[in-house]
């Protein structure tokens, strides 16, 4: 019988997406050549690849029943070429599989090398920081040095040579001195 639509008890399991209701039907003798009032097929309404299957797995099981080019059924599928379907989506899976596993393995290697590189600028950057103290620290020692050896003011003469001091000049009572020379032989010639 058919419905309003002029389709069959098969169009209506191809068209549900039932691929077991398909195989008995086919089993008990539905005509797959059967159009509907839009001129479709039983197979051409089938939903998804399994329900395709089942009407290529009856065409290899009875291929002398019906004719299956004009019911616009492909090819056979036959427990051989199911296997090896399946053996090929099998070994496209592993593939797969281990794609991702590279994919994954690839991930983390950059991402440990990312940690390291991060690691060794922070380590970098301690240093630097380190360095950058002992400089500060150093620019402070060399500053207070030249204050230190800054130059006395000009025209300040050694209380004993008359020569003019260059740097801090040595201090003794209220006399200037160039060098320690100066201050001990001044002292001698004063007698204190």
């Amino acid at each position: 019988e058919k419905n309003g639509a002029g389709r069959g008890a098969l169009h209506c399991a191809a068209l549900a997406g039932h691929h077991r209701m398909i195989s008995l039907l086919l089993e008990l003798k539905a005509d797959p050549s059967a159009r509907d009032k839009h001129g479709k097929l039983p197979y051409e309404l089938a939903k998804d690849k399994e329900d395709r299957d089942a009407f290529r797995r009856f065409a290899a099981a009875e291929p002398d029943l019906w004719d299956y080019e004009a019911c616009k059924i492909p090819s056979a599928l036959t427990a051989e070429m199911a296997e090896e379907r399946e053996k090929k989506a099998a070994e496209r899976k592993e593939k797969e599989k281990a794609r991702r596993k590279e994919q994954e393995k690839r991930k983390k290697e950059r991402e440990r090398e990312k940690k390291k590189r991060e690691e060794e600028e922070a380590e970098a950057n301690k240093t630097l920081a380190a360095e950058n103290v002992l400089t500060e620290r150093e620019k402070r020692a060399l500053a207070a040095e030249r204050r230190m050896m800054g130059g006395a003011p000009s025209g300040v003469k050694c209380s004993f040579c008359q020569t003019e001091v260059k740097g801090r000049p040595f201090e003794r009572l209220t006399y200037r001195y160039c060098s320690t020379q100066c201050v001990t032989k001044h002292r001698q010639q004063l007698g204190a």
